[in-house]
């Protein structure tokens, strides 16, 4: 197993100095999915954890004396439920087409209390809205993905090829946030990861528009929607507070730990209560006008 010794650097450093911070490591099965080479699957082993790792490629491990086990994140995981004390999702949702089916997974996985440690490329930042703005790509360096820089891979060893993309699927906070509280997760803790240098620039020039035109926004909902609850006014909040957040809008990554507080069927049932709820005031409405 080679030295680890050159980890901090980029997002990986990034996760590496959170993972140090963690406590009581020992026994706790700790999933690493994609793995990559293994880097961070050494690091958690170190720390007394029984890690196991998964990824699509085959290629050898550099950093793990254990070899990763296949697991195509577009398909069930072969992972037993309520099996994992922690999950490492480094720089691997980008590439998938269908996200909300990932955060099940990592759902089902998880034991109730358990921490999904995600990092992804950010598109929220404001040097990637600028660049979507002028060329509806998330860098001013280059052009829009095209299908030939799009397509990673292709497996044709089943009757079906499947495909496999590459940064094809970027995702914003806002839209993460969503389907990640849809799944039965909380927001534990966001975490600033190495700052874009044009995005601080123009977080410095524009922020106070930023803030203005969301307080705009926030208060037009809490003066006009007439059904509202605290659920709905938590949720406003929430969103409201995650957009003019400095950590979404300089970070060249998203670096977030999410805790699972709910079952998938404990989130949807809560959820179908709010939306009836909802329902049956706004039909309560229309008949006394």
């Amino acid at each position: 197993m080679k030295s680890i010794e050159h980890l901090l650097k980029g997002i990986t450093g990034n996760v590496y100095k959170y993972t140090l911070t963690l406590k009581d490591l020992k026994n706790k099965t700790v999933i690493d999915i994609p793995c990559g080479d293994g880097r961070m699957s050494a690091v958690f082993k170190e720390l007394g954890a029984t890690v196991e790792s998964y990824d699509l490629n085959s290629r050898n491990n550099d950093y793990i004396d254990h070899e990763h086990k296949f697991a195509d994140m577009n398909e069930r995981l072969p992972i037993d439920s309520n099996h994992a004390a922690i999950i490492l999702c480094q720089e691997g949702i980008e590439h998938l087409q269908d996200q909300f089916f990932i955060f099940s997974e990592f759902n089902r996985i998880l034991k109730k209390g358990g921490i999904l440690i995600l990092t992804t490329p950010s598109i929220s930042n404001l040097r990637s809205k600028l660049a979507y703005l002028f060329m509806e790509t998330e860098n001013f360096k280059r052009l829009p993905y095209n299908e030939i820089d799009a397509l990673w891979r292709v497996d044709r060893t089943s009757n079906k090829p499947k495909i496999y993309f590459g940064h094809l699927f970027l995702i914003t906070c806002s839209k993460l946030f969503t389907i990640s509280k849809i799944n039965g997760f909380r927001l534990r803790e966001q975490i600033l990861t190495k700052i874009s240098p044009s995005s601080f620039f123009w977080c410095i020039l524009f922020y106070p528009l930023i803030l203005l035109s969301n307080a705009i926004s926030y208060l037009k909902y809490l003066k006009d929607n007439k059904l509202r609850t605290d659920v709905k006014d938590n949720i406003m909040r929430e969103t409201f507070l995650m957009n003019i957040n400095y950590k979404t809008l300089i970070s060249k990554h998203t670096f977030w730990i999410l805790e699972k507080n709910m079952s998938i069927s404990e989130t949807i049932n809560s959820l179908s209560s709010f939306v009836e709820e909802v329902s049956k005031e706004t039909k309560s409405n229309r008949e006394v006008r």
